[in-house]
């Protein structure tokens, strides 16, 4: 076998074993928190106003840009240029969506993690 098809066949097996990984987290991440956790009461379209009556405060948070935050002029009516996550320890997280000319976070996805570390 020639180097350049060794180099060619370990790329191609590196490039499916990511695409698998990457379908498997995904899977998970899609999947619902089980009912009776907190997070189950959890619903898209929820204020963060009401995900803090119902979960309190997160361990931490984090704001960053999505892609669509580059196009020029989308933030005016498309939204979802920045997102924010609330982290919480031993539970998972909640990711909200912030429309334009508006302070209000909304829930898009919710991520049930009893593993997680909390930051």
């Amino acid at each position: 076998m020639s180097v350049t098809l060794r180099r060619f066949v370990m790329a191609a097996c590196a490039g499916v074993f990511a695409l698998v990984t990457a379908h498997a987290a995904q899977a998970a991440a899609d999947s619902p928190p089980p009912a009776g956790t907190s997070l189950a009461k959890i619903t898209k379209g929820m204020p963060s106003e009401q995900v803090n009556e119902i979960l309190g405060s997160p361990t931490s948070q984090n704001t960053y840009p999505t892609g669509k935050g580059w196009i020029p002029f989308y933030g005016w009516w498309g939204g979802d240029g920045y997102r924010t996550d609330w982290i919480y320890k031993g539970k998972g997280k909640v990711i909200f969506n912030q429309k334009p000319f508006s302070s209000r976070l909304k829930v898009i996805q919710v991520y049930y993690d009893p593993k997680e570390d909390g930051y």
